[in-house]
């Protein structure tokens, strides 16, 4: 019986807990770069930053995660990921770099564009509301948007300290969605972040 109680009390914190701040009445965090765990970006003019719609559940993904290693056997070269997730707002950006040749240098500015070995791209995405079929079922639809020849941007990196594992900077990206020719625009992008090598 005590466990019981023990259950529920530990699922009402949970639902009592659920945000639903979305961050886009927020500001953008400002340019730094000492590995504060920041990340800002505009999705289409509206403010996008990282957020956890429950708090406190120690089951969930990271919100907020950079990576940045060499790893010759996995990646043929260097991995970069800038991820940030919305789980309020169902939405996410990525920044990646799969097999760079060579390694990032700080005060660079660096091309988004198509995702292939060497280049750096950029991912939107984000969930519509549930549909319902009618039949007790349903499905959820992604709308997956990424950079490519023709929608592109840019990456500037403010700082790299690899040492401390610091990774901060500024990026724009426009992007396609995959099944149809909606345009995103990403502007405003920020961040500064304690990186992992970690994958």
């Amino acid at each position: 019986m005590k466990d019981i109680l023990t259950f529920l009390i530990i699922i009402f914190c949970f639902v009592s807990c659920e945000n639903t701040d979305d961050g886009t009445s927020s500001s953008l965090p400002n340019f730094t770069s000492e590995g504060k765990n920041t990340f800002g970006c505009k999705i289409d003019n509206q403010i996008f930053l990282p957020k956890r719609k429950i708090t406190g559940s120690p089951y969930s993904n990271p919100i907020l995660k950079a990576t940045y290693v060499y790893n010759e056997y996995y990646f043929n070269g260097y991995y970069l990921s800038i991820f940030a997730n919305n789980e309020v707002s169902n939405k996410l950006i990525n920044i990646r770099l799969n097999g760079g040749l060579n390694p990032l240098i700080e005060g660079n500015t660096y091309p988004i564009n198509v995702n292939q070995d060497n280049n750096i791209y950029g991912i939107y995405e984000h969930w519509g509301k549930t549909i319902d079929n009618g039949d007790g079922t349903g499905f959820t639809p992604v709308y997956e948007f990424t950079t490519n020849n023709s929608n592109f941007g840019e990456l500037k990196i403010i700082k790299l300290d690899t040492e401390n594992k610091i990774i901060s900077g500024v990026f724009w990206f426009d992007c396609k969605e995959i099944n149809r020719d909606t345009i995103s625009h990403i502007t405003e992008g920020r961040f500064d972040l304690k990186y992992t090598i970690d994958f």
